[in-house]
């Protein structure tokens, strides 16, 4: 493992908050229940059919609420996220060192939820990049057996826990295996054209990656400065110009669903709220 530098935005300065702009929709028979907090820069996520899981999206940076941009996922009463450098990072995160944040769109359609961040510019991943804003889309779903999947595209980093995670990453020439605790130093490494990762977290359980990754960090911040691991998904378009990695998300252990009340044999009225 490489002596690490200062990588990305982590111990700089941050950057002026720019004017976040966020747009929310619903379609009428989605699940997905929608509660945004303009106050916050926040968009709160509830599924009827699944009481115990809540999605929270934020688009603050940290000298505002002490929280990165990002998505954090709630489970119960279990929260996905962990400390970095001083602040918490949400499980799911837009790529930072392109730049903050300006637009947020949330839509529930029908069964997907689509989460989309878009922001900063491709040049300020790389000299040869082009000013269009870099994005990270995920769209999330509840499969037939009750787990929660995501499609995610663009530019992006995940968090798992540093405390006790084991990672398998398939690659094109063959498996690598990394594990990670609070002993592990601060340091990071690249593996090359990487085509699936399941990682055993702690805190989430089994969950897995698959899609093509050209070029992969795995970032350990060190016992001190945090308490997750990094997956840096922006240099497979800073060192091999991969501009978008399309990824499917599955999160093994199935949800609990909801109990629904029973129908009454009649309906007399009905009505439909967004």
């Amino acid at each position: 493992m490489l002596t690490a530098q200062a990588q990305g935005p982590y111990e700089k300065a941050p950057e002026a908050t720019p004017q976040v702009l966020i747009t929310v929709g619903k379609t009428t028979q989605s699940p997905w229940l929608l509660d945004v907090d303009a106050a916050e820069n926040r968009v709160e996520v509830r599924h009827h059919d699944y009481a115990a899981l809540r999605l929270e999206v934020d688009v603050d940076g940290p000298e505002q609420d002490g929280r990165y941009e990002g998505i954090v996922l709630r489970i119960g009463d279990l929260r996905y996220e962990g400390k970095l450098y001083g602040n918490v990072v949400g499980f799911l995160s837009p790529d930072h060192d392109a730049g903050r944040t300006e637009r947020l769109s949330v839509k529930a359609l029908d069964t997907h939820l689509r989460v989309r961040f878009e922001g900063g510019s491709y040049r300020k991943l790389s000299p040869a990049g082009s000013d269009d804003p870099v994005f990270f889309e995920a769209a999330f779903f509840i499969d037939k057996q009750h787990r929660l999947n995501a499609v995610l595209n663009g530019l992006y980093y995940v968090f798992p826990s540093a405390d006790g995670t084991k990672v398998s990453m398939q690659t094109r020439s063959g498996e690598t295996q990394r594990n990670y605790s609070a002993a592990t130093p601060k340091g990071y490494e690249y593996i090359e054209q990487v085509l699936r990762v399941e990682v055993d977290d702690p805190r989430l359980g089994m969950y897995r990656l698959e899609g093509l990754i050209e070029r992969m960090q795995l970032h350990a911040h060190g016992q001190k400065n945090a308490d997750v691991v990094e997956f840096d998904l922006d240099h497979t378009y800073k060192d091999r110009g991969q501009a978008a990695v399309l990824q499917r998300f599955l999160l093994m252990q199935p949800l609990q669903p909801t109990a629904q009340p029973a129908k009454p044999g009649k309906t007399l009225t009905g009505e439909t709220s967004q």
